[in-house]
Formats: C-alpha cells, sequence, structure tokens
C-alpha cells in the first residue's frame, strides 16, 4: 500500500514475460489507464512549437503583406504610366513586382542550413532526430541537465570509508563467529574514522590496501560485498566452489579474469570492498558462506535496498542478518537505538564527505532474532510499512563516500553557456551536499566573487549570473524534491495565471536563482521544466533544455523546446521522445549544439538580409516611369536577378562560419526578436536598399544620351534611342549586380570588420564561387549577344562597365563597415570595456 505502481510488488505491466512457476492475474487498467499508457499519453500529445517555426510563420506574413501591397501599388503605377501597356503587360509586370519580395532561396536555405548544423552536430556524437531543433537550440536560454553521467563521468569509485571509532586493542575480524561478522563493535558512536584510499601509480584510480584494517571497517566492507545488485563471476577457468575458491593465492589485481556487472555505484562498491578484504576471490567466498534469502531492491520511493542473508552452518532461526544500504538520512531513521548527539555525529560526517562531491550511502546491520518473524516462514514486504519482520532497532555500520568527479570539459562548457547568457541548471537525484560540492566545481553555482569596491555587483555581469547579495538568494540556490513537492502547481497541465499568488511568487524567485534541484523525481523535472517557460524571464519564458534517461524522463522530454536524451544510459522510450540524443552522453555537446544552433539561426537572418537588399532598386523602376522616366529595369531582368544569381548566393550562406561574438551574445528570445524583424527590414530596405539604389540611378543617368529619353514615350523612341535605353538599363542591372555582390560581403557579419586585422575576411569557398559565377552571369548578360535578345541589355564601354560597379561595392561595402564601427564601439560603451 502506498508505493508507486513502477515499484509494487504485486503489479506487473502489459506484455511481462514469466519464466517459470503460475499466477492468477486480474486486469485492473488498460488502455491510457495503465502505467505505460499514461506515459504514452503524456508524449505523444502536441510537441511544443519550435522557435523555427514561429520565425517562419512571422516571416512568411510579413513578406506576404509586403508583396500584396507592392504588387498593388505596382497595378497603380502602370495604369498612371505614360507609357500605354496592355492589360496582360500590367498584369505580368504587377506579378513580377510581387514576386520579386519573396525570397525564393530561404526554402532551400532554411533546408541546408539545419542539415550541414545536423552534420556538424553529428561530429561532435550529437544525433539530431527533429531538423527545427537545431534552431531552437540556437534560442536556448536555460539547460536543465543530470549530473551522473552528463556532468560527471558516470564512473564510480570509493573514496571513503567511514566507521564508527574502534578501542586500540581489537579482535581479528576473520576469526570471528560468524553470527558476529557482520555487527560493528558495540560502543557508542562517539566519532566516526574516516578512510582514505591511496593514489595508483597513474595518479588517477584510487587503491585500497587490506593491511591494518579495523574490525569494524572489515565489517563494513563485507556488507557492501552482500547487499549488491552487482555481479561478480570468475572465468570459466577458475574454480567456483567456495571451498577451492578458499585455496587459491588472494590477488589485488582486477583482469580480465574476473568480470563485474551492474550500477557503476555498485560495482564500485563490490570492488573497492573485495579490495580491503584481500580478493575478488573472498568476495564469491563470502557471499557462498552468507546465502541471500530477501530482498528488497532499491528504488527512488524508499531510496535503500535491503538484503537477508543466512550463514550456511547457521539454523535458520537464529542466524538472520539484515544489511540496509542507501540514502543516509533514510538509513539513520531505522536506526532507532542511536541517540539524537550519535546521529548528529554520523550526519556531520556525511556532510563533510558531501561537501567533497562525494555520493555518500549509509549501511545498518541487524539481526533477527528468534521468533521475531512469529508464525511466518517467508520474508514478505517491498517497504516498512507492509514487511512481516521489524524494520527499527538497526546498528548503524558506515558510510560509503563514492567520487564520480566531473568530465573533463565540463567546467570550460558550463563557462561557455554562461558567457552565452544561457543559465545551466543541474537537475539530480543525489543529496544536496553532494549536488552543491559538485556544482561548485564545475561553476554553476555562483562563486564568491564579481562584488565591486562597494559590495555591489560589478557591471558586465548579466543579472542572473551575479553572487547573491543577501542571504533570500542564497536561499534558493540549491533546493530539494520535498521543496517542490510543497509547491506544485494545481492544474494538470502545469501553471496558470490562476495559481495562488503565493506559490507564483516562489517559482519566480526558483527560476531566477536556483542553480541545483537535488533529490529529484522524474515528474519534479516536468513541473521544473514548466516553471522555467511560464515565468522564466519575467514572464516571458525561457527557452529550455531538459535531460533524461528513463522512461519517467519522457513527459519532460517531451514537455521542453529541446528534449535531450543519453545515448548510452538512455532508455528507448527516452530517446522516442527526445529531440537530440548525445551519443557520448556529454554535456560540453550541448553547448556544442547550442552553438551550432545559433549559427544556423545567423546565417538564415543574414540569408534573408542579402536576398531583400536588391529588392527596393528592383521595385522603384516602376514607379519612376510616373515621373517619365524611362523603365529602368524590366521584367526579365528583374528574374535574371532573382533566379540567375541571388537564389543559389542565398542558399551558400548556409555553410557560413561563425563570427566571433557568436557566444559571447545573449541568447534570441522568439517573442521578443525575431528572425525578420524590424531591424531587418530597416537594414535591407531603408538602408542597403537605399545605398543600391542611388548607385543604379546614378550608373542610369551617366549613360550618355538617357536624358534626352525623359518623359518621352518608348514607343516613339528611334534605333539609336532603343540602343541607349537599352544601355541604361544595362547599366542599372549591372550596378545592381555589382551592389548585391557587395550586400553579400557586408551581410556575411553583423557586427564583426570583415576587411584589415582581425577581420572576418571571406571564409566560405561557396559564396566566393558563387560570387564568381554572378560576376559571370553579368558579363554574359552585358556581352553575350544572345542574351542581348532575351533580356534587352547591350555592351557597355570598360568605363561605364568598371566605374559604377567599383563605386557601388567600395561605398556599400565602407558605409557597412562604419556602421559595424559603430555598433561595436556602442556594445562596448555598453559593457563598460
Amino acid at each position: 500500500a502506498g508505493a508507486p505502481s513502477t515499484e509494487a510488488r504485486n503489479l506487473v505491466f502489459s506484455g511481462t514475460t514469466v519464466l517459470k512457476g503460475s499466477a492468477t492475474g486480474l486486469v485492473f487498467a488498460t488502455g491510457d489507464n495503465s502505467f505505460l499508457g499514461k506515459i504514452a499519453s503524456g508524449i505523444k500529445g502536441p510537441r511544443t512549437r519550435s522557435t523555427l517555426e514561429i520565425q517562419i510563420e512571422h516571416f512568411v506574413h510579413i513578406i506576404a503583406f509586403v508583396a500584396i501591397g507592392i504588387g498593388l501599388l505596382s497595378v497603380v503605377a502602370n495604369l498612371l504610366s505614360r507609357q500605354q501597356r496592355t492589360a496582360a503587360e500590367i498584369v505580368e509586370n504587377a506579378t513580377t513586382a510581387l514576386f520579386a519580395q519573396v525570397p525564393e532561396g530561404l526554402l532551400p536555405t532554411v533546408t541546408l542550413s539545419l542539415m550541414i548544423a545536423s552534420s556538424q552536430l553529428s561530429r561532435r556524437n550529437v544525433l539530431v532526430r527533429k531538423l527545427d531543433a537545431v534552431e531552437t537550440l540556437g534560442c536556448v536560454s536555460v539547460i536543465c541537465s543530470d549530473k551522473t553521467g552528463t556532468l560527471t563521468t558516470g564512473k564510480m569509485s570509493l573514496a571513503a570509508l567511514a566507521v564508527p571509532a574502534q578501542v586500540d586493542s581489537l579482535p581479528a575480524w576473520e576469526s570471528g563467529p560468524p553470527s558476529q561478522r557482520l555487527m560493528p563493535l558495540p560502543g557508542q558512536v562517539t566519532g566516526l574514522e574516516t578512510n582514505w584510499p591511496q593514489r595508483s601509480v597513474d595518479g588517477v584510480a584510487p587503491e585500497w590496501r587490506c593491511q591494518e584494517m579495523g574490525w569494524n571497517l572489515k565489517a563494513l566492507c563485507a556488507c557492501g560485498m552482500l547487499n549488491s545488485a552487482a555481479a561478480l563471476v570468475p572465468s570459466t577457468d577458475m574454480p567456483r566452489r567456495p571451498s577451492q575458491l578458499a585455496l587459491l593465492p588472494t590477488s589485488r589485481d582486477w583482469t580480465e579474469s574476473w568480470q563485474v556487472t551492474g550500477s557503476p555505484t555498485e560495482v564500485a562498491i563490490l570492488r573497492a570492498c573485495a579490495d580491503v578484504l584481500g580478493s575478488p576471490a573472498c568476495a564469491l567466498k563470502l557471499r557462498a558462506e552468507y546465502k541471500k534469502v530477501f530482498e528488497i531492491p532499491f528504488n527512488s520511493d524508499n531510496k535503500w535496498m535491503l538484503t537477508i542473508h543466512r550463514h550456511v552452518d547457521e539454523t535458520p532461526d537464529t542466524s538472520n542478518h539484515m544489511i540496509l544500504k542507501g540514502a543516509p538520512e533514510r538509513v539513520l531513521k531505522f536506526c532507532t537505538a542511536l541517540s539524537n548527539d550519535e546521529k548528529k555525529r554520523v550526519e556531520a560526517e556525511q556532510q563533510a564527505l558531501a561537501s567533497r562531491g562525494l555520493r555518500v550511502l549509509g549501511v545498518a546491520v541487524r539481526s533477527l532474532r528468534d521468533g521475531e518473524l512469529g508464525n511466518a516462514t517467508t520474508f514478505e514486504g517491498s517497504n516498512p510499512e507492509n514487511t512481516n519482520f521489524p524494520m527499527d532497532a538497526f546498528s548503524f555500520l558506515g558510510l560509503f563516500g563514492l567520487e564520480d568527479p566531473p568530465k573533463s570539459g565540463v567546467s570550460e562548457a558550463v563557462d561557455a553557456a554562461k558567457s552565452a547568457g544561457v543559465k545551466v541548471v543541474m537537475v539530480t537525484g543525489d543529496h544536496p551536499d553532494t549536488a552543491r560540492a559538485i556544482a561548485g566545481r564545475l561553476g554553476i553555482l555562483p562563486v564568491m566573487h564579481g562584488l565591486g569596491e562597494n559590495g555591489e555587483p560589478s557591471t558586465g555581469t548579466p543579472e542572473y549570473f551575479r553572487i547573491a547579495s543577501d542571504l533570500d538568494e542564497q536561499a534558493f540556490w540549491v533546493l530539494q524534491g520535498s521543496d517542490v513537492d510543497s509547491k506544485m502547481p494545481r492544474g494538470a497541465t502545469g501553471f496558470t495565471p490562476d495559481d495562488a499568488p503565493e506559490l507564483l511568487e516562489w517559482w519566480r524567485q526558483v527560476v531566477k536563482y536556483t542553480r541545483v534541484f537535488a533529490r529529484v523525481s522524474p515528474i519534479h523535472k516536468q513541473v521544473i521544466v514548466q516553471a522555467y517557460q511560464f515565468l522564466g524571464q519575467e514572464g516571458l519564458g525561457d527557452v529550455v533544455v531538459m535531460t533524461g534517461d528513463g522512461v519517467n524522463d519522457a513527459p519532460a522530454l517531451k514537455q521542453a523546446e529541446v528534449g535531450v536524451a543519453m545515448g548510452i544510459r538512455g532508455t528507448e522510450v527516452a530517446k522516442d521522445a527526445a529531440d537530440i540524443v548525445l551519443l557520448d552522453d556529454n554535456f560540453e555537446s550541448i553547448v556544442n549544439g547550442i552553438e551550432q544552433g545559433r549559427l544556423a539561426s545567423d546565417n538564415l537572418q543574414k540569408s534573408v538580409l542579402y536576398t531583400l537588399c536588391s529588392k527596393v532598386p528592383q521595385v522603384v523602376p516602376a514607379f519612376a516611369e510616373l515621373a517619365g522616366i524611362p523603365l529602368a529595369l524590366n521584367a526579365a531582368q528583374v528574374l535574371l536577378i532573382d533566379i540567375g544569381t541571388d537564389i543559389w548566393t542565398a542558399i551558400t550562406y548556409a555553410a557560413q562560419p561563425p563570427e566571433d561574438a557568436l557566444m559571447r551574445r545573449r541568447p534570441r528570445h522568439p517573442r521578443l526578436e525575431k528572425m525578420v524583424n524590424g531591424h531587418t527590414l530597416l537594414y535591407s530596405y531603408c538602408y542597403m536598399g537605399v545605398l543600391q539604389s542611388a548607385m543604379c540611378w546614378s550608373a542610369f543617368f551617366m549613360t550618355p544620351g538617357v536624358l534626352n529619353l525623359v518623359r518621352k514615350s518608348s514607343s516613339s523612341f528611334d534605333a539609336a534611342e532603343i540602343n541607349t535605353h537599352r544601355q541604361a538599363m544595362t547599366a542599372y542591372y549591372w550596378t545592381l549586380l555589382a551592389g548585391q555582390l557587395a550586400a553579400a560581403i557586408s551581410t556575411t557579419t553583423k557586427t564583426q570588420r570583415i576587411f584589415g586585422f582581425g577581420g572576418y575576411g571571406l571564409p566560405n569557398r561557396a559564396l566566393n564561387i558563387f560570387l564568381l559565377g554572378e560576376l559571370a552571369l553579368g558579363l554574359a548578360a552585358v556581352y553575350w549577344p544572345p542574351m542581348h535578345r532575351a533580356f534587352s541589355t547591350a555592351p557597355l564601354p570598360a568605363a561605364q562597365l568598371c566605374i559604377p560597379a567599383l563605386v557601388a561595392i567600395g561605398v556599400i561595402c565602407g558605409c557597412d563597415e562604419f556602421r559595424k564601427f559603430l555598433v561595436r564601439s556602442r556594445a562596448g560603451r555598453s559593457t563598460g570595456q
């Protein structure tokens, strides 16, 4: 009663295979009402819309509005023009003006950018399952990461053994009676002695010595080998019977002759305990002597595991030994004979070990005396409330301190995430002190610096990375699952404005200051994600990455904008619910993904900027006809620019390398900063478009004799005037082509200089090739006779070809370099640099 359905001993999942025996089953839930059904329904709902979907939809609406408006104005301009046109010609010109506003290369650029980013990430052990998740990574503002195996190596080693202090005169543990060898020496816990391993020759692996080990320490190690879910198996050519194993020479070397399987925690404890007692063979011998007769496996509700053993030489009614191992605070609850002072000494040692970043497990033992089982002949139960044997009066035996060191490169990745304005949050099931220590070593928790001389936070530091200025803020740095339990939202779908104001205010402080969630369960993960999405960034909501590996993590992975599953430790359910999979289970790969996501988003925006730059000079000639100016750019030439050159150049932006400041900017919030926004339109239409138009009209009117064609109908042009008009249109087209070359160079960066020392340069080989292709196509349009007939162009003299083009490229690139200089200067002043 009261146990979670996943851990109840009288329930089985649908599809469970029965290996032997028989049983009668009662179906009490089917479909979505079953446990697996609830998980399935939680992950089969609609996905959170990706930021890319939102951005593309917003952009399409803007371009549709602009294009339809330009098309209608073009109809009006054609009707009011001095040039008389048929209805078909008016429709053709209006249609050309409308479609000229559409960036034709957007869709292939989006696809190629995401494909290139996905390919780059695959080389960094990141498998992208949903392509649009790449762009969403670029908007991430919060990373909620597991600790074990993601931030740390996941390779446990036993780093400390703490046992109650002993007197100087000690009995020999090996010669003690079987009924006493698993029990601590009698006496009060006046203090704990902590034993540390030596370091091996390579300085990495801890090495335990078995000499001069006391009774309590060897009893702790014996219990560590017995109360273990790890399997120890010798090779096939070694004897397996206990009598033969005892004759083997003791060896502390772990070679291919021994195989240990199980969780990293259990394997680390078993190996170290076997070393303390002499050899792996001793572990097999001890397990053969103390047979396991009952077990309550570890689960997330109990947070401990229990085994009951019986020595082969003792009778069943006097030789039952209970060994309890788990979270120290849970184990101490069963040590009812300990005084409060004794418990405080144990807790103090536990905190001391945890402050070193060690994961601490406690061990307690108890002997079952004759008659304590009553009339029962077998052991039953899965928690203290339903066992048929007593679960009190345990004797505290000691503590295991397990080390799971941070992975190489994770600390640097955390610093990179912080520099990029991304908040890193640790979500773990470990003890708060252990999580705090690891988070401090990795730089996840605020450190005691960053204050100015007046005690205030120094300038240039993001608000949520500054040191806490009061104790109230520090109280939120590390929270436990029990804290979350008491502050759960009322609604089944997460937070709503109708939740209690006190609850929402508490969670606002959490999303602002908390960096570590400890002792959390999978359901807490989903609530944490919902809190960041609903209350983050002063109510705008954060874009969240959540990592997970278990079946129960699937709803949280689905809830996050980017769900990240572990490729090594992750279950198939978690991988199916995730957007990306880390093949190496490494946090550093997430930060690499954020960089690639930002790069893909940047390149898409640059492609749009470039494509829109030519739209103003393309449409202005249609309206210039109202003033009697001959048509400067016809529909065929517009299509030649859009389809012949711009679309292919725009696609090559997908391969653009990153700028230096890419990971020093705050993340782009999809609600505040659209991929195509007012700044984008101002740059393309009102800045670059105006510059290009000025250059094009200058080249147009520099054509000899073109002024004589003003306010004159093209239908009355003679042969010489037709040639002059074509030369002027060719000059306009050629200068626009040169202007687009300059725009392509300028839009490769947003703020970084392109030329000079430390400049960005022209690193995109594909772009460079297509720029040369644009020049070749433009020269063909000017000098190749077949293209003269198709596009109404004419050959230009060398001076008229070179001077406008060089001036256009120089002016546009020069103006944009100066603009970038001003932007950098303003950014430097705002950060105090």
